[in-house]
């Protein structure tokens, strides 16, 4: 029988001033191109063994912990954890009779961090809550109007409240004020405001670059001159290209050299990514983020045979420009000269570079039923490469923003 892929995500985990504080690590077994669930505690163990055992922990998480999720028979047989890299997650349908709760105090006691997933009131619960260190809300699933009492209730405990499910700024601004300690969901990768928003002077001054490197006739000497007046993305050009990601054979020591091994699009992606990571209002995880999406869209699209992978790196970049400049993404691609092709793609996941695009978002967001994994085996990328292109890009992310 042919060995199943582990599918492997990550969401992060921030505090108030958006700076992450944990991941949590999802996954399932891959079986015939559908996402499923098979037992959770073979999940769990399975994950352990065959994916962290098998990489850097640092590469998919950093150096912050992760969240674990833990079935109520992992509970009574845990598996070996580095209890300061690891969270205990308890799911939320175990019932926690006398036995199960003896078995998180048991934990508790030992050192492990524990966390209580998708915490609604109930008659069980209370009796859990002194061995529990985070307990996670479901904002979304939650009325609006409950959430109060329920973090009323749970400040009596002493525990940190986790908000989930925070989609946009919005729900954010709302989960601050309420009292929540930290934030789980998507609402990163959005705009902050849309209506009636000016682009700053720094972030102006970004989009009209983007603008002159989106030129389809810009020249090797302007791109050139473009770098070398501003001598730190020069240097982190230089580093980048240098790096282990590329693997060159010999060292690239001018912007010159650097534009003839790579090619004038991939150094103007590459430029762009750096322009983007100085807008100083934008947390370090988006500037993660959108590296990360653009790479695995790029390693991906490798596989496809007559496509040119720096339009893929770039297409996941412009899919992220709303977040960054805190307008609509149809506006932002207005202001750039793009073809056609690429504001289908990052706009309405048209075409080939589309639909890689949109495989890479619902990767992110552990969303792999909804992938088309029969349409990927089309295109000579199967489950492993597309697992495998996720943490790569994941890690190659990490250390060139680091450079």
């Amino acid at each position: 029988m042919a060995e199943k892929t582990i599918l492997l995500a990550r969401q992060p985990i921030f505090d108030t001033q958006k700076k992450v504080k944990a991941y949590e690590l999802l996954f399932r077994d891959q079986n015939d191109y559908q996402a499923i669930f098979e037992d959770g505690d073979a999940a769990t163990s399975n994950l352990l063994d065959n994916v962290i055992g098998s990489l850097q922990l640092d590469d998919v998480i950093g150096e912050v912990p992760a969240y674990i999720n833990f079935t109520h028979q992992l509970l009574f047989n845990p598996p070996a954890l580095d209890k300061s890299r690891f969270v205990i997650e308890v799911l939320e349908d175990i019932i926690f009779d006398e036995q199960t709760v003896a078995a998180v105090k048991q934990l508790h006691n030992d050192g492990y961090t524990i966390a209580l997933d998708d915490y609604q009131h109930s008659e069980d619960k209370p009796s859990v809550l002194p061995y529990v260190d985070i307990v996670k809300i479901d904002v979304l699933d939650t009325p609006k109007e409950d959430i109060p009492q329920l973090l009323a209730e749970l400040k009596a405990f002493n525990v940190k409240t986790l908000a989930e499910k925070v989609e946009t700024y919005g729900m954010l601004s709302f989960c601050r004020d309420a009292g929540f300690d930290l934030f789980q969901g998507y609402f990163l990768c959005k705009p902050e405001q849309i209506h009636g928003h000016r682009l700053e002077s720094n972030k102006a001054i970004v989009m009209q670059l983007l603008a002159k490197l989106q030129n389809p006739d810009v020249e090797v000497s302007e791109l050139e001159s473009i770098i070398d007046k501003d001598p730190t993305i020069a240097i982190k050009i230089l580093r980048l290209v240098n790096s282990a990601y590329y693997r060159r054979t010999r060292t690239v020591e001018s912007i010159k050299q650097a534009i003839t091994m790579l090619g004038i699009t991939q150094i103007r992606n590459l430029v762009i990514m750096l322009k983007l990571s100085t807008l100083v209002d934008k947390p370090n995880e988006l500037i993660v983020l959108a590296l990360q999406r653009a790479l695995m869209c790029q390693l991906m699209s490798r596989h496809i045979k007559g496509c040119d992978p720096s339009q893929y790196f770039l297409v996941g970049l412009l899919s992220m420009l709303d977040a960054f400049f805190d307008q609509t993404l149809e506006s932002v691609l207005s202001s750039l000269a793009l073809p056609t092709e690429h504001i289908d793609a990052a706009l309405h996941f048209k075409g080939t570079m589309g639909f890689i695009l949109s495989t890479t978002i619902l990767y992110e967001q552990a969303a792999w039923q909804k992938i088309n994994w029969g349409r990927l085996l089309q295109l000579n990328i199967s489950d492993f490469i597309v697992r495998d292109a996720y943490l790569a890009s994941l890690s190659a992310a990490h250390q060139l923003q680091k450079l």
